[in-house]
């Protein structure tokens, strides 16, 4: 695969970055024992493309286009109103994320078979880290070959950065930023690429590349940027402002044979011995999607009998768990009175555990009602006769109003 652009080939496991914190010049060690790799995917929301000129659009806003609408001086920054303005006759297509979702499944198993840690991004594009210094031509060449086997166009660019490989694949296909050409690659990109939202105030003060944003000292970002002023130091550098997040491959499924185990001796199990079997099972699949941060959506059972004889059954979660009493609830009322010879479960569809918000601002406890509060509240409900006020020791009086004031 000689004809791919790619830049020098990484062979140190030691590297050194260029960044200009203050207009000089140093030097930042960096222990680089990996590269990045994105890969992304085109068209992925439209099984067959219209026929006439198209505007696909996402959270209010252009996403893709057809290639003819580029004569019209449209760009993926051209806001929505504009592109259609200038493209009235163009079919308007909504795309909307989760409804592609399962889609990204065989592409993730295909990187699974190249690499150990994967990062979802959308669901037509991801990172992947490769850890040994090893050739990447021959990913490249399964990459082309999965898409054309797909019916699917793709680009994929690498570098030691995820920032640097989200880029590289934006530039072309083939593309590999090493650490020490990081500087020169990113240097004319526009600064809209990195930064889309911040582009217009950049642009405004005249920083239209990344080149020039790199020279800008730090304190200077934070008086004109605030809080996002890190986020341009260290991406325009060639930094990652968060860490990669690796999604583990977790197992999908877990066997038991009875008649191989010593402890049935080739006897057939009781129905508190296959209970306790399949709870262990169930225990097993709950443990994996805990450890994975993975949800069990879809699972199935497959039980062997003596013979040849086989039957499953599939189980869809109405919400997706990792909890292992609610895997068997849904499964015990289909336990086969036949005692089985083998039993497996597989998990189908996983869905990504997504975390709690924690409620940061709660509203303070509300101040509890004292019993002569409670008692007047009573009585003048019920009449002034109708209840009877408690006597409450000094002691206790004395504990209320020190609650009361918060002593």
């Amino acid at each position: 695969m000689a004809d791919l652009p790619l830049y020098p080939p990484l062979t140190e496991h030691v590297f050194y970055t260029k960044i200009k914190p203050q207009a000089e010049q140093m030097f930042l060690p960096l222990e680089v024992a990996h590269v990045y790799f994105y890969f992304t995917l085109r068209h992925f929301y439209a099984a067959s493309l219209p026929g006439g000129p198209y505007l696909f659009t996402h959270k209010g806003k252009l996403w893709d286009f057809s290639p003819e609408l580029k004569e019209l001086g449209l760009s993926l920054q051209t806001p929505l109103k504009t592109a259609r303005h200038h493209a009235p006759e163009a079919q308007i297509i909504t795309v909307d994320f989760a409804d592609y979702e399962a889609a990204r499944d065989p592409w993730l198993q295909w990187s699974f078979q190249w690499f150990s840690h994967i990062q979802p991004h959308y669901p037509h594009a991801w990172y992947a880290r490769l850890d040994l210094p090893l050739s990447w031509e021959p990913i490249a060449e399964d990459f082309q070959r999965f898409l054309r086997q797909q019916g699917m166009e793709g680009t994929w660019g690498g570098g030691w950065s995820q920032c640097t490989a989200r880029l590289a694949a934006r530039c072309g296909t083939g593309l590999v930023v090493t650490a020490d050409t990081t500087e020169s690659f990113l240097a004319p990109l526009p600064v809209h690429w990195l930064f889309p939202e911040l582009a217009p105030a950049l642009e405004a003060l005249g920083i239209v590349n990344i080149g020039r944003l790199a020279n800008v000292p730090l304190p200077q970002l934070y008086q004109q940027f605030g809080s996002d002023a890190e986020q341009l130091f260290k991406k325009s550098r060639g930094l990652d402002q968060e860490p990669f997040r690796s999604m583990q491959r977790p197992v999908t499924n877990w066997q038991f044979s009875f008649a191989g185990h010593p402890a049935f001796a080739g006897a057939s199990p009781s129905a508190q011995q296959l209970q306790a079997v399949l709870l262990d099972g169930c225990s097993q699949l709950a443990a994996t999607a805990q450890h994975s941060y993975q949800l069990v959506k879809e699972f199935r059972v497959m039980w062997s009998f003596a013979g040849t004889e086989t039957c499953s059954r599939s189980f869809t979660l109405h919400a997706a768990s990792q909890d292992a009493q609610v895997l068997w609830r849904r499964l015990q009322p289909h336990v086969p009175s036949k005692p089985p010879t083998a039993v497996e479960l597989r998990v189908e569809t996983w869905e990504e555990q997504v975390p709690e918000q924690l409620d940061l601002f709660a509203s303070p406890p509300k101040a509890k009602t004292s019993v002569a509060q409670l008692a007047a509240q009573l009585q003048e409900k019920l009449g002034r006769h109708a209840v009877t006020l408690p006597v409450v020791p000094r002691r206790e009086q004395q504990l209320n109003m020190w609650e009361s004031q918060g002593l």
